[in-house]
């Protein structure tokens, strides 16, 4: 029912606005945090090519996809930079906000209203600091994860709100895993 006119202008708008987001949580946002609490075990104490260090729990989670990340980070760019660390959270954050402005389209949403829905969750979403916090890759990586298999599954159809349910589910139950 809405023009593609409409709806391409709402998806510009949306696409302009990642890209501002982007610089201003990379930029500004978190230009104050440097490594603390949490990171340091993934940085001092675990080995990436120790399966040992990599099935061990964190705080009793199973974390390898953060350790791996971390080393991998560590070895490229060492402790010179913290950005280097947010930047994968960062875009991972702004791909959960495509995802949910993705999904309330294909739900028929408004998208208008979709489109100021998601940019309120760029903003908002799960809080300033874990938004930046590199140490939260794991919880927004499942929370892309999850979202990008449950979006490729959804239809617009009368079980679109199944199977919406149905992705939650998924992704509660992956996050229950602390697979990532």
């Amino acid at each position: 029912a809405w023009s593609l006119r409409q709806q391409r202008a709402a998806a510009i708008i949306f696409g302009i606005f990642i890209a501002v987001a982007a610089w201003a949580l990379i930029a500004r946002l978190g230009n104050y945090f440097w490594f603390h609490g949490d990171e340091w075990d993934f940085l001092v104490t675990r080995d990436a090519g120790d399966l040992g260090d990599l099935l061990h729990p964190h705080n009793e989670h199973f974390q390898p996809l953060p350790i791996i990340a971390y080393r991998m980070l560590w070895n490229g760019f060492g402790l010179n930079s913290y950005t280097a660390y947010q930047l994968p959270v960062i875009a991972l954050h702004l791909t959960a906000a495509v995802l949910l402005r993705a999904v309330m389209r294909r739900c028929n949403v408004n998208p208008w209203i979709a489109t100021a829905a998601a940019s309120v969750f760029v903003l908002f979403g799960p809080g300033e600091e874990d938004i930046s916090w590199a140490v939260q890759i794991g919880f927004t990586g499942t929370l892309v994860f999850g979202r990008t298999e449950s979006n490729s599954s959804l239809s617009v159809d009368a079980g679109a709100r199944a199977e919406v349910a149905a992705g939650g589910d998924k992704i509660l139950v992956i996050r229950s895993l602390n697979l990532a």
